[in-house]
């Protein structure tokens, strides 16, 4: 099992590079931004932006995995599938946490470490 978890300090690369075995730029971060979900709708998608935008200037490519936005199990499953790493934002622990559930990601996500995904998180992410 791969976990890449993040405190306040500011992280290298190499760690995470490390992990998944490739360069940066072929690596595919599935962005997890639930733990904002608190957030006015404006403030939120700014966030979700800002993070995004972080991570590609870091050199990946970064997809977002909206949790509220899969309507089916099967949906979610191939979309975390389809990334070499989940990255999960910081913010509300309680609200990311009720999204991992709801989705059934917990559950998702465990089946997916065992075959290689990496989970990043920060701050609620890593919680």
């Amino acid at each position: 099992m791969k976990l890449f978890l993040t405190s306040y300090r500011i992280p290298t690369l190499a760690p995470l590079v490390e992990l998944i075995g490739k360069s940066p730029s072929e690596i595919t971060l599935g962005l997890i931004p639930n733990a904002g979900d608190y957030y006015a709708e404006r403030a939120r998608t700014f966030k979700i932006n800002e993070k995004k935008q972080y991570l590609d200037d870091l050199g990946f490519k970064t997809t977002l995995i909206d949790l509220v936005g899969y309507t089916s199990v099967d949906d979610l499953s191939d979309a975390i599938n389809n990334v070499d790493a989940v990255w999960a934002s910081g913010g509300n622990t309680f609200c990311l946490r009720h999204a991992m559930h709801a989705s059934e990601f917990d559950q998702i996500i465990e089946s997916a470490m065992k075959k290689g995904l990496v989970y990043c998180g920060e701050s609620a992410g890593a919680i």
